[in-house]
């Protein structure tokens, strides 16, 4: 049944993921989700894991570490990783021994707050949006539409998100929306 609600749409839009995947059923959700006002830009925030929506045709979304789950330590690693751009453990210059380091590092590893490829790291999006909020803001709009499709329940509440995206910037205003994601089945 159709419902009048406020909504960010993709860009994809049903009729075309039934042309391109002609005899597969298609499902649509409705994610709770809230459009944060910082300044000069807008974040689009999905209220069920509480990340920040990058791309919502590729439903790409960044999950936002609380600054309580970053050591001193880690947070120092990440911070010089950050500065550097790709690393190893023998440039991170902070007085401690490289077997420090590298079990700091896979701990970070293991928060999915670096990567590493080649013996080289480098710090993830879900750190660089600490630092970068801006170059994750969305251009989406809400608009007021009729639309279909299986509303999930939301996970993480707005005074959370709101309390996480408030410690990066300032938030000036918050409208409380529906994200319309299409899936194949």
């Amino acid at each position: 049944m159709k419902e009048k609600l406020p909504v960010v749409k993709p860009k994809t839009i049903i009729e075309g993921l039934k042309q391109e995947n002609p005899g597969v059923e298609i499902v649509s959700y409705l994610i709770p989700a809230a459009v944060f006002n910082c300044s000069s830009f807008n974040l689009l925030v999905e209220l069920v894991t509480g990340g920040v929506v990058v791309d919502i045709d590729s439903n790409n979304v960044i999950n936002i570490p609380g600054l309580d789950e970053i050591s001193m330590n880690e947070l120092a690693i990440l911070e010089q990783g950050f500065k550097l751009g790709k690393f190893t453990t023998k440039d991170i210059s902070l007085g401690m021994n490289s077997f420090r380091v590298e079990s700091i590092l896979s701990d970070l590893l293991h928060k999915k707050l670096v990567t590493i490829i080649d013996k080289e790291y480098e710090v993830t999006d879900r750190f660089k949006i600490l630092h970068n909020t801006k170059d994750y803001a969305t251009k989406e709009t809400i608009k007021i539409q009729e639309v279909e499709g299986t509303k999930l329940d939301a996970k993480i509440s707005l005074a959370q998100v709101r309390e996480r995206i408030g410690s990066m910037v300032k938030v000036y205003n918050v409208e409380e929306c529906w994200i319309l994601y299409h899936k194949l089945k």
